[in-house]
């Protein structure tokens, strides 16, 4: 389909203080839910994270999280792609938050990918803020966090 745009996805910063509010106002989370977000601020396309509960009766959290662009990479796909939602189990958000190395990030950076398919997703690293640069640097670099494109993809 060669009259398909060209769209362009941020790289994107999440700060987990941001993620430690979310996980305290629903305590029987299970997932964290990604959707697109088409921000006036910015020609690329980001993210809004909603936190999803288990139980009897599961619901989304009223609030939600908008992360902030990180730097000026952006992944641009000429189309189509498919724009599912994202999501990531409260465990693989622990896990990154409160990795086994103990070096406890400031921030995660989101790094838009595609599939085989045409699936967009997104590689997780961890992040400091003592670097003295400003910008941080990795406290681990991916460990294997995605997220999973929903229906799964991977």
């Amino acid at each position: 389909m060669s009259d398909s745009p060209t769209l362009s996805f941020a790289c994107l910063q999440y700060d987990v203080s941001d993620i430690d509010t979310l996980i305290t106002k629903l305590a029987d989370i299970q997932n964290f839910v990604f959707c697109y977000y088409f921000s006036p601020a910015s020609t690329a396309i980001g993210l809004v994270v909603w936190a999803h509960s288990g139980g009897a009766d599961p619901v989304y959290i009223e609030d939600y999280d908008i992360p902030t662009v990180y730097g000026s990479d952006v992944l641009a796909v000429p189309g189509p792609v498919q724009l599912c939602n994202n999501s990531l189990s409260i465990g693989d958000m622990q896990n990154l938050i409160n990795p086994k190395n103990g070096l406890r990030p400031d921030y995660l950076v989101f790094i838009p990918k595609i599939d085989n398919e045409g699936y967009i997703y997104y590689n997780i690293n961890g992040h400091s803020n003592d670097s003295g640069d400003g910008r941080g640097h990795g406290v681990h670099d991916g460990d294997g966090f995605n997220t999973n494109p929903s229906p799964p993809a991977t």
